[in-house]
């Protein structure tokens, strides 16, 4: 009995880590639902049985059922951006490209980076890359994006002023678009 309880100790400390270092919220949340159960579990070895079925009932379904369609309906699009020449034009783009973002009920995280392109494509994970040089902007979406159509829409809804526009997709055929 003792060691079943050392044992479920460490379980929660390791779902507690899990928790709070995942980098996915959906698998945070999967992970707090797991802590919430293996917590009832002590309770229960801990003779409070009432405390350990309310665990079970809030903490591991409710909550979870929360988070879980609060995340459903929060969508993030993640934007890199790659200025080699940072100007009113291109400001303009990346705020007017967050503003329809916005409007299309996505949170839009732009990251500033200046790290070469081609090493983004490999490793990082992004619903579009921007990149900024001297006369054109050059938009690739990753091959685990599916917002390739969101993108063609606000690239075919706008007009940009003596600016160059490209956009690739990478995962299946390029697709190039100009204005």
């Amino acid at each position: 009995m003792m060691i079943a309880r050392y044992i479920l100790y460490f379980i929660l400390i390791v779902t507690a880590f899990l928790t709070v270092q995942g980098k996915r919220l959906r698998n945070s949340v999967i992970y707090l639902g797991i802590f919430s159960l293996v917590s009832s579990l002590v309770y229960l070895l801990l003779y409070a049985p009432d405390v350990a079925i309310a665990e079970a009932i809030i903490g591991c379904t409710i909550s979870v059922i929360l988070f879980l369609t609060a995340l459903k309906k929060y969508k993030t699009f993640v934007i890199y951006y790659v200025p080699e020449d940072d100007d009113a034009h291109s400001r303009e783009f990346l705020l007017s490209f967050e503003k329809y973002l916005a409007k299309n009920e996505f949170g839009p995280q732009l990251i500033h980076t200046s790290l070469d392109d081609s090493h983004l494509h490999d490793t990082e994970r992004f619903d579009v890359l921007i990149v900024h040089q001297a006369d054109q902007m050059i938009l690739y979406s990753s091959a685990s994006s599916y917002h390739s159509p969101l993108i063609r829409t606000f690239l075919e809804n706008k007009q940009y002023d003596e600016e160059k526009v490209s956009y690739f997709s990478l995962s299946s055929e390029d697709v190039e678009y100009e204005d």
